[in-house]
């Protein structure tokens, strides 16, 4: 059988027998290495499982592949959407430099399995950083045309929501911070990235594998800041907030006075903007509480104080209900007695 024959040539340590090994399999005309087993592995599938994987020796992976690749037999899904890229990076115990040298000799991470996730996105979620910048290249190099370059930012989206949710602010910087997120500007991925980050609380240790990642924040909010659009004023579809209202509801105080100095220069309306329940950003400080951010709200003078939410409540009215003395106190002396809905 030919997968016993391969492991058989891939259990070799010295280079000459490997050759001479593939020399033979590729002369071999009674080997099918177009074979496959009940659930569509192909001879190269079948390397890279659980069972076999540890067997496979990198010194001759590149020989093998090069072989399949002669043959046309690469990116080539089984019954449940896996090429071997995919079950190479599935394994209990992923093998990284046989699964570098996949998509060097040109695996594409691209292809996404039954579950409809790439390659990429497995190497994201785990924190392959080595493997995600492999991954990168591989796409840059088709992203010479407008159509392929969406193709590929759609695969990056992929990638970050995985990168966000395994919280590894290395990759996610790495997938915000290259040559076709760069030179394509008019994308919301970079809004959608920004919004799920936000919704992170800042002690979020036990999620990140660091502290909850500012430098990864504000690197996403000055490429936003940055672009030809303005994503910076629109609501997330899933929340329903501005990117100041997610910053002030989960405390990142740091990216919201970066967002204010921003807003008061180029468009101070988005300040008053309303989100769920009717809630602007000063009901929201309020509300939880942020003196320093309802200072910086006052102090730009575009703030609307007297703005109510579904509900009726004005900010002072959200502020006393939550018993936030400091922000009442601030508060008062610009909300006219006769305004509060509670006294």
């Amino acid at each position: 059988m030919l997968h016993d024959y391969l492991l058989l040539v891939t259990a070799l340590e010295e280079p000459d027998p490997i050759y001479d090994a593939i020399a033979c399999l590729q002369k071999t005309s009674y080997i099918n290495a177009y074979a496959r087993d009940e659930d569509g592995n192909t001879q190269l599938h079948r390397l890279f499982n659980d069972k076999d994987i540890e067997h496979v020796k990198l010194v001759s992976i590149n020989l093998l592949f090069a072989f399949f690749n002669k043959m046309g037999f690469i990116n080539i899904k089984n019954k449940h959407g896996d090429t071997s890229l995919h079950l190479a990076l599935k394994a209990k115990e992923v093998q990284y430099d046989l699964v570098k040298c996949l998509v060097a000799q040109g695996e594409d991470v691209s292809i996404r399995d039954a579950a409809h996730y790439a390659a990429i996105d497995y190497a994201s979620k785990q924190g392959h950083k080595e493997i995600v910048e492999l991954s990168i290249n591989q796409l840059s190099k088709h992203a010479c045309t407008e159509i392929s370059c969406n193709a590929c930012l759609s695969v990056l989206e992929s990638a970050l929501a995985c990168a966000i949710s395994g919280g590894h602010s290395a990759i996610i910087e790495l997938l915000v911070d290259n040559d076709i997120v760069n030179l394509h500007t008019n994308n919301k991925m970079l809004f959608y990235a920004f919004c799920a980050l936000l919704e992170l609380p800042p002690n979020s240790l036990p999620f990140f594998q660091s502290p909850f990642p500012e430098s990864t924040a504000h690197l996403l909010l000055h490429k936003l800041l940055n672009s030809h659009y303005l994503y910076i004023n629109q609501k997330d579809d899933s929340s329903g907030f501005t990117v100041l209202q997610l910053a002030i509801k989960y405390g990142h105080t740091a990216i919201v006075e970066l967002l204010l100095k921003h807003l008061v220069q180029v468009s101070p309306g988005v300040i008053n903007e309303k989100g769920p329940k009717g809630m602007t950003a000063l009901h929201l400080a309020s509300s939880n509480g942020h003196v320093d951010v309802v200072k910086w709200l006052l102090d730009t003078n575009w703030i609307d104080i007297q703005a109510r939410d579904t509900d009726g409540y004005s900010a002072l009215d959200l502020a006393k209900r939550a018993k936030h003395q400091q922000v009442v106190d601030l508060l008062r002396p610009y909300t006219p007695s006769s305004s509060c809905t509670i006294s």
